[in-house]
């Protein structure tokens, strides 16, 4: 693959490769800017969190400016965190549903004997989304008190859970938000004056902030295949949930659930095993074939959970790892060996993928290649009792 990359304080496109594999590992990127009826007429200052800067909150906070924080995850509930902390109490809070959140210190708390049965709780409660999306939500989200949400209601829809983490101190925070400035409604238009809400009220506003998430930029990189231009949303699937399957130079990080920076080495493991192990086997009807059978939306390309309201995490994360144990990239007992250490123990620990062959293998067939063994006789020595114990 050769890549072209564009600078863009100079223009100056300069051509890099060829790679045997690009990985895109990006995963906010662009700012989500939504587009208001009546924009052109708003005299105040709209900003999203991704260009928020500490001059701009300076500026507002010195200026006593109005401010509406627009959105109900946890970019939003960040922006909310950081007037609370300075006692600022001249904004307001507009989301259009409460999103769920974990509480942090159930999950990643200290080690102690009494998070096992929480833990095990939580494992049993993950996979029966496989059963009924209710029954867990029910289970893991608000029977064994690990769920939150700062409206104080209680909604069973996971799809509005991100997996967001939210600490004691912060809940505290978010509770004390006065309730006339949070507004469970959606935005109408925009007046020159402030915001008109779909609920009917009106907000006087000088700044929106814009606590919308932000997008991957996937769709903005242009694909060029034998020459002619081409589009990623004709290639659905991602082989193994990592390579587009009939793109197989290009992979991406986006839907690969191992918690914190431990999904480097799983990524890693897919990389030489794409490269070294499975890609020289597979032509792109047999690509197509395996990705087909694969478990859940998450390995659509223009479907990456972390990015798409509509797509039920869990129920998403619960179908990734019964897909991968089916289609031979992980073993069951790894899969509860991951799970517990980091549900039971706070443990960070990439997951084991049994997908690369055995170091010792590969060494003893090096030898045998040097010492011109024919395949015969590697399969006679490789049976060999004291030849498996060295390799044991």
């Amino acid at each position: 693959a050769l890549i072209d990359v564009e600078y863009s304080d100079s223009g100056l496109i300069v051509s890099e490769g060829p790679f045997d594999l690009v990985v895109f590992s990006a995963g906010t990127t662009y700012p989500n800017v939504p587009i208001f009826p009546g924009q052109e007429d708003f005299q105040g200052t709209i900003i999203h969190s991704h260009d928020l800067k500490k001059e701009n909150f300076r500026s507002m906070v010195q200026q006593n400016k109005k401010v509406s924080i627009l959105g109900g995850g946890k970019t939003a509930v960040d922006l909310v965190l950081l007037f609370q902390r300075i006692g600022y109490d001249n904004f307001a809070w507009i989301y259009r549903n409460a999103f769920l959140f974990c509480k942090m210190e159930l999950f990643f708390g200290p080690q102690s004997v009494w998070r096992i049965p929480l833990g095990l709780s939580n494992i049993i409660a993950l996979f029966s989304s496989l059963i009924s999306v209710q029954l867990k939500t029910r289970w893991l989200l608000w029977c064994n008190g690990c769920a939150w949400t700062y409206d104080g209601s209680k909604p069973m829809n996971t799809a509005k859970f991100k997996g967001g983490q939210i600490c004691p101190d912060q809940r505290n925070l978010v509770r004390s938000v006065e309730k006339h400035r949070m507004h469970k409604s959606d935005i109408q238009s925009l007046k020159p004056s402030g915001i008109q809400l779909t609920n009917g009220n009106f907000v006087e506003t000088d700044v929106l902030l814009l606590g919308t998430s932000s997008l991957t930029g996937i769709d903005m990189i242009k694909f060029t295949k034998d020459g002619k231009s081409y589009d990623i949303e004709n290639c659905p699937k991602m082989l193994n949930y990592f390579t587009l399957q009939d793109f197989p130079v290009f992979a991406t990080t986006s839907s690969l659930f191992t918690l914190g920076p431990m999904r480097g080495c799983n990524v890693a493991e897919l990389a030489v095993y794409h490269l070294c192990v499975q890609r020289r086997n597979l032509s792109l009807s047999q690509c197509q074939s395996i990705t087909r059978w694969q478990l859940g939306n998450v390995n659509d390309v223009k479907k990456l959970a972390f990015m798409n309201n509509e797509i039920n995490f869990i129920e998403e994360w619960s179908l990734l790892y019964t897909g991968m144990v089916l289609s031979g990239l992980v073993d069951v007992v790894d899969i509860l060996y991951h799970f517990i250490g980091m549900l039971c123990w706070s443990r960070q620990q990439p997951l084991q993928m049994d997908i690369l062959p055995n170091r010792k293998v590969l060494m003893f067939e090096k030898n045998c290649l040097k010492q011109n063994v024919t395949n015969q006789e590697q399969k006679r020595l490789l049976s060999d009792k004291i030849v498996l114990n060295i390799m044991n």
